[in-house]
């Protein structure tokens, strides 16, 4: 009875298993990827405003953003230098410093580049980066709330897993008593 209980159950399992982590997989990718949109809007948009001749101080929200607890987005506009020009976003009250070697994947008019920067433990930002003749900008912000979306897409992934794999054993256990059930029937015919 164990083996064919087994035998009935595994392959459920498997299924259920790969059903749950794909699940997991889309929703998170779904909800990491919807993380950086209003970045690219305000990275693209002032990459173009700073490439007709704005100014860099005319790009950047108004309102400095502490990146460690603000979910507000952030902008920070830098030179041919790699240096920063103007700039919203702060850590520990000094201008936040956004690692430079990003900029070489994001060239002037070409693409830009999406990244997940993590200036220490537990501060985490969605961030993009768009080139312009003069220089790059960086738009940021928090992803604390995308982090704990995610973190209730696996609870909930868990749980229909735990749900399904509990429904297949019952499933499986049905299927084994029916199968038990017939055999005795069809041995006295």
């Amino acid at each position: 009875m164990v083996t064919s209980f087994v035998r009935h159950l595994l392959p459920l399992a498997v299924v259920a298993t790969l059903l749950a982590g794909t699940a997991y997989t889309i929703g998170q990718q779904i909800l990491r990827g919807g993380a950086n949109d209003p970045q690219v809007q305000l990275a693209e948009d002032a990459a173009a405003r700073l490439q007709a001749g704005g100014s860099p101080s005319a790009v950047i929200p108004s309102a400095e953003s502490d990146i460690a607890t603000s979910l507000d987005p952030w902008v920070i506009v830098y030179g041919p230098d790699r240096r920063p020009l103007a700039g919203s976003a702060t850590l520990d009250g000094r201008p936040a410093e956004y690692p430079t070697s990003v900029f070489d994947n994001a060239t002037a008019g070409g693409r830009r580049d999406e990244v997940t920067w993590q200036p220490r433990p537990g501060v985490r930002a969605a961030t993009v980066v768009v080139g312009f003749k003069g220089g790059w900008v960086v738009a940021g912000r928090s992803l604390r709330l995308v982090e704990e979306r995610i973190s209730l897409l696996a609870e909930l992934a868990v749980a229909g897993w735990l749900a399904a794999i509990a429904g297949s054993a019952v499933a499986s256990a049905v299927a084994e008593l029916i199968a038990r059930r017939r055999e005795p029937a069809q041995s006295r015919q």
